[in-house]
């Protein structure tokens, strides 16, 4: 998401609405699940990068695992080496997708800028005005969240840059028993080649039986940050 000016309220410290939904999966997930944060045990995130959400998450979730996919040669050495010897983290040195495979990954100067989708430079630009939009290209290995996980999720975290539809379509099986999904989203044009939109991503969960609960956007260019909850209307009746 990009820099901007936003208002300032000297009473009140408003967070940026993306900010907003991100804090509240990494802090109050477990509010949404209607359970205790000792009960979240597992969870995956896709697109690792630097592994900045684990520290935030192992705080408010003692007793969660992490398994952590990044396929970027220039990310993923230093990631391994910081989880090397933590009983709580696992790292995979692939991308997640549809099926598996060897494809070709394309990484943007920006950290966190890496996908399996060929990014528009020009429209990568404007989204995020940087000036720097050179494009590195890898081959890397591919493989589904069906083949990686076996047992139940608290969260699937996505952050892939457009390719999240790829992601969710290689985890039908996870999905059927993953509790939230959270997405970075775009509402509207992605800069990223075949990159899905919010449409498409909520209809495709809305069929595992996950509901929209939170959404937050980028005034700017529309992209943002959402959470998916599976089994709302169970939770609203729970005693």
């Amino acid at each position: 998401m990009t820099e901007h000016t936003f208002v300032r309220h000297p009473e009140v410290a408003i967070p940026r609405p993306w900010d907003y939904v991100q804090f509240q999966v990494e802090r109050n997930l477990h509010a949404y699940l209607h359970t205790s944060c000792e009960k979240i045990k597992n969870i995956a995130i896709v697109g690792a990068n630097d592994g900045a959400e684990f520290d935030s998450m192992e705080k408010a979730y003692p007793n969660a695992c992490f398994i952590m996919f990044e396929p970027s040669p220039k990310y993923f050495p230093a990631l391994q080496e910081r989880f090397t010897n933590s009983p709580k983290a696992r790292c995979v040195s692939k991308a997640c997708g549809k099926q598996s495979g060897t494809m070709r990954f394309y990484e943007l100067p920006l950290a966190g800028n890496g996908s399996l989708l060929r990014p528009n430079p020009e429209e990568w630009q404007r989204f995020t005005k940087w000036e720097d939009s050179t494009i590195s290209e890898y081959e890397v290995q591919v493989t589904t969240l069906d083949h990686e996980i076996s047992g139940p999720l608290d969260l699937l975290w996505v952050d892939v840059q457009g390719a999240e539809l790829q992601v969710l379509e290689g985890a039908r099986t996870t999905l059927s028993n993953t509790k939230a999904v959270f997405l970075e989203v775009a509402l509207a044009k992605n800069p990223y080649a075949g990159g899905a939109l919010l449409h498409e991503l909520n209809g495709l969960l809305e069929n595992s039986g996950h509901k929209l609960v939170l959404l937050g956007l980028d005034p700017w260019n529309f992209t943002g940050n959402a959470l998916w909850v599976r089994g709302v209307d169970e939770l609203v009746t729970k005693e």
